[in-house]
């Protein structure tokens, strides 16, 4: 049996869980990815209703609520990362460490701020938590912002504006007749 090449179609004997096309495997991921997201949001809105509720001690100073919003902001921007991570490698983005390695750090640093008791203060003027959620917020900026201005995307996307320039141009452009 032949392949296409075009839709990287193969033998469903010989495909991973008997897909298709990899275009079917993607679209799957994206939908449990999409699924996983919604769920984190959902543990999130969880954690902020239990948050005005008495809080519920676990160990020591870690609260029931801090427990649900770890647990719901990872399973929010994993997926997030992930895609992040695939789409900038596909099209081959510089820095790699920048995009790839500092987001999960950040995500650690900004756990371990939500398990740091409130008391503690830098200076005594700024609580450390409060500065673990900043370090680590930035720390994961590049999950959206990086690269802000990719070449390649600039080239292409000024390729397109010519070429639908010129087509405007041909079709306003008042057709002769033939004698």
């Amino acid at each position: 049996m032949e392949t296409d090449d075009s839709n990287d179609l193969r033998p469903a004997s010989t495909t991973m869980h008997g897909w298709q096309t990899v275009r079917d495997k993607e679209v799957v991921m994206k939908r449990w990815m999409v699924i996983c997201s919604a769920c984190g949001v959902a543990v999130l809105f969880a954690a902020f209703l239990l948050l005005q509720s008495a809080p519920v001690f676990l160990i020591g100073t870690i609260k029931l609520t801090d427990i649900f919003t770890i647990v719901g902001g990872l399973l929010f921007i994993i997926p997030i990362y992930m895609d992040s991570v695939r789409r900038k490698d596909d099209a081959g983005a510089a820095h790699r460490v920048v995009w790839s390695t500092i987001p999960p750090i950040g995500m650690i640093v900004v756990c371990f701020g939500i398990l740091l008791p409130n008391s503690l203060t830098v200076f005594g003027v700024v609580e450390w938590a409060d500065v673990l959620y900043l370090l680590g917020t930035i720390m994961m900026l590049p999950i959206f912002l990086y690269p802000i201005l990719d070449p390649r995307a600039i080239e292409v996307e000024e390729q397109i504006d010519e070429e639908i320039a010129e087509e405007h141009a041909e079709s306003t452009q008042p057709k002769s007749r033939a004698s």
